[in-house]
């Protein structure tokens, strides 16, 4: 039998109900779809970016930001966390290598103390997002530690 994995908006769907019922504020920013060449230069106009996460928490966080086990930033303050969120599947490379936007977004953010990472799944964002609340330091990195099937093309 062939498993079934649940959707992005699922996922999204779940993590955000796991916010509410743990009284964590959660922002949607909805920046997906499809839109006509005018509709999106309108949208653009407004403020529309290329690559923002999917889900904000306006959460101060103290904590100190890994990547390849190395302390970037030790004991910060944080201004909150960006997620971009993803299904729970194994990707290829090549669909990874189409992410670029959200990966440049997420640098951005960092720069200006926030935090920001990859959750695949709605149960792997909440194990970040606990970690990250849960007042000790913490490994974050992007995310793609865990990533599903990442063994199976390289890493950059």
């Amino acid at each position: 039998m062939k498993k079934i994995i649940p959707t992005e908006q699922q996922e999204q769907i779940a993590f955000v109900d796991w916010c509410h019922i743990h009284k964590i504020p959660v922002i949607h920013i909805p920046n997906q779809g499809k839109r006509s060449v005018v509709g999106g230069a309108l949208l653009k106009r407004a403020g529309l970016m290329k690559g923002v996460s999917d889900l904000f928490l306006p959460v101060p966080i103290q904590g100190t930001l890994w990547r390849n086990n190395i302390a970037i930033d030790e004991f910060k303050w944080f201004h909150g966390i960006f997620i971009e969120m993803k299904r729970n599947k194994n990707y290829s490379y090549s669909e990874w290598i189409k992410w670029e936007d959200q990966k440049n977004f997420l640098e951005e953010a960092h720069k200006n103390d926030y935090l920001g990472f990859f959750s695949f799944g709605a149960e792997h964002a909440i194990k970040q997002v606990t970690e990250c609340i849960s007042g000790n330091p913490y490994n974050v990195g992007y995310g793609f530690d865990e990533m599903p099937g990442k063994k199976k093309w390289p890493y950059i």
